[in-house]
């Protein structure tokens, strides 16, 4: 949400694009489609009273005062009271360079867990999701659909697709393995749940946004759905069940 907009605001007006030049996918939008869509936003935002400065540095003074004021949304103090954090403490501000998933169809986003939740090994055995061309915002809030992280996991969970990370993007799948046996072998964390960018291919282009500790519930027997062709029949989309149990 930006200054009490909802995000409708801004899907209402890219949506439109995509329907006069005919695209799905934000990616398809060549450089001067994308500055139209840009464009459009500023205006739309004018309208509302809401002016966006062209000075680099106001936009990014603007910014960081967005997040502290975040500190005081309904969400956030929603959650603090929940998780007993005090009002007090408030929030800080991160200032870094951009990372971007959505360059082009080699580059992505993702989130992985460090060992899969419906197993009982303690080893390293990423599972997650990822897609390319998009930022990782578009997959944490449910706006498109993913590919599994491994093969393994593609296999098991009988995906259509032939993609997986392990296979279309070996190196930055490599490299995000690696790191996570550091964090888990070597440093001795728990098993972590991992935010990560590409911007290219290649090993190097992989980015780590940030990791923290992965909830893991206390082991217990839970009931699960029996597969029979009634089950099979009723299958309305796929997702993680990060608990292991059965769902409704």
């Amino acid at each position: 949400m930006f200054t009490g907009l909802e995000r409708n605001f801004f899907d209402t007006i890219i949506d439109s694009f995509k329907g006069r030049y005919g695209v799905t996918r934000k990616i398809e939008f060549g450089p001067e489609q994308m500055r139209q869509v840009t464009l459009a936003y500023k205006d739309e935002l004018k309208d509302k009273g809401i002016e966006i400065p062209d000075d680099p540095f106001e936009q990014l003074q603007q910014a960081i005062l967005q997040v502290f004021a975040s500190w005081y949304s309904d969400q956030a103090t929603t959650y603090r009271h929940q998780m007993h954090i005090s009002d007090e403490w408030g929030t800080a501000v991160i200032v870094q360079r951009m990372v971007f998933g959505n360059l082009n169809d080699n580059s992505g986003s993702g989130v992985t867990f460090t060992r899969s939740p419906r197993g009982t090994s303690p080893d390293v055995t990423l599972y997650g999701d990822f897609i390319f061309g998009v930022q990782g915002d578009d997959i944490v809030s449910g706006l498109v659909e993913t590919y599994p992280v491994t093969e393994k996991q593609r296999l098991a969970e009988k995906r259509e697709s032939p993609i997986s990370l392990e296979k279309n993007f070996p190196e930055v799948y490599g490299e995000l393995k690696r790191l996570a046996e550091v964090l888990i072998y070597e440093k001795g964390f728990n098993h972590q749940e991992i935010e990560f960018t590409f911007e290219t291919p290649e090993k190097q282009g992989l980015f780590i946004l940030q990791t923290r500790d992965m909830v893991q519930q206390e082991a217990q027997k839970l009931k699960r759905f029996k597969d029979v062709k009634k089950l099979d029949e009723s299958l309305l989309g796929m997702g993680i069940g990060v608990s292991g149990g059965a769902l409704c």
